[in-house]
């Protein structure tokens, strides 16, 4: 017998089940979960920093040089991370995103 079939609002309701892998017995190995979870939140802090930055960079470049597009803006940061200008855009989006939640 496998697990029972979870409901949708059993996973919104319990934040522990958002770092679940369905991994097949990791349900038995808590300090694998535990690991999985650490692993996860510096991810995300990584993530959220990096946003950060791309966002001081695009107000540097905004405050220095206003006469710079914003198209040419998001090329000279990519260019500067070593990133895409489509990852920059990407991520610019997102900040934006989490500034309206409140996030950021």
């Amino acid at each position: 017998m496998g697990r029972p079939k979870r409901r949708a609002w059993d996973w919104w309701a319990n934040p522990r089940l958002w770092y679940d892998d369905e991994e097949p017995g990791i349900v038995d190995r808590p300090a694998e979960r535990a690991a999985i979870r650490c692993v996860r939140r510096q991810a995300a802090r990584r993530r959220l920093l990096l946003l950060r930055l791309i966002v001081a960079l695009e107000r540097w470049y905004h405050d220095h040089h206003p006469q710079v597009s914003p198209f040419v803006r998001i090329h000279l940061i990519a260019r500067r991370l070593d990133m895409t200008p489509y990852q920059v855009s990407d991520a610019l989006q997102e900040a934006a995103q989490l500034m309206d939640a409140g996030v950021f």
